[in-house]
């Protein structure tokens, strides 16, 4: 059902139906329902209400009130779009008596845009130095820009609201990647954010606690290491002339348990896995 406006009683000045007074032609509003406004040189006896129109839309609202000056539409217009508006006169018998062309202005309807939706792209460390990203979005454009220290490093546009980038080579250091929508009128919304950090230095190898000893049980040499906060390790454990006999397997912890064994000499090798994916040199402990 169409919505109905309460009366304003502006009056006009050129000869007219309905002759549109706002938004002004060319003007850009920031809301889907703007309030629009018409003059009427002279009141007819015969009028019954208004129908505001747009052109391709057809009615978005009928107000019902022969002394109404003003309507709301009953539903939101599109948006990033600009829109061609006017004002017909409703008459007693169903005849209808529309602006004249002349009096048909144009308005642009540009809310301001949502943040974006980031699909793709580094979260956290990452040993990439050139990474690349994607988001989505429904505006006219987008525009994206890469933080680092307060200041820019690098940035880049697209013609829709969504779009990919990359950036790079990257020095290591802590970012923040930043996207925002544009709509029809230039205006950028709130951006959508994501930090990362490239990191690129590989962990040092780890250093044995203590020699390995066998509390586990027969042929389970128990071995246990120090290194790099919050990395994940990775062991193995070959025999004689190299060949890999147990692993490679990774874990959280500080020491590992392989086994059990057969008889003979063997080398425990491990090394760490950073956060960023930056795998340091392998450290050795010879164990029989």
């Amino acid at each position: 059902m169409l919505a109905v406006a309460a009366a304003l009683g502006a009056a006009g000045a050129a000869a007219a139906p309905g002759i549109p007074a706002a938004p002004a032609d060319g003007a850009v509003v920031d809301t889907r329902r703007p309030e629009f406004r018409w003059a009427v040189e002279r009141a007819e006896a015969d009028t019954v209400g208004w129908e505001l129109r747009v052109v391709d839309l057809g009615a978005v609202a009928v107000v019902m009130d022969p002394a109404a000056r003003s309507a709301v539409p009953a539903a939101d217009l599109p948006d990033d779009r600009v829109l061609t508006w006017f004002v017909r006169r409703l008459r007693s018998g169903g005849r209808r008596e529309d602006t004249r062309g002349r009096d048909r202005p144009r308005l642009t309807v540009a809310t301001v845009p949502a943040p974006p939706v980031i699909t793709e792209g580094p979260a956290g460390p990452t040993a990439a130095t050139s990474p690349s990203f994607s988001w989505t979005g429904d505006r006219a454009a987008s525009r994206w820009t890469l933080v680092s220290g307060g200041a820019t490093v690098a940035s880049g546009e697209s013609p829709t609201g969504g779009g990919s980038g990359a950036a790079g080579p990257l020095p290591d250091g802590d970012y923040a990647l930043r996207i925002a929508q544009v709509n029809l009128a230039g205006v950028a919304g709130p951006p959508a954010e994501r930090a990362f950090a490239v990191d690129t230095r590989p962990p040092a190898a780890p250093v044995f606690a203590a020699a390995p000893s066998f509390a586990a049980g027969p042929g389970a040499p128990v071995l246990s290491w120090t290194g790099e906060p919050g990395a994940r390790s990775e062991w193995r454990v070959l025999a004689s002339g190299g060949r890999l006999v147990l692993g490679p397997a990774q874990t959280e912890a500080t020491s590992a348990a392989p086994g059990p064994l057969e008889a003979g000499s063997y080398l425990f090798e491990v090394r760490q896995i950073d956060a960023a994916g930056n795998a340091g040199a392998w450290a050795s402990a010879p164990f029989a």
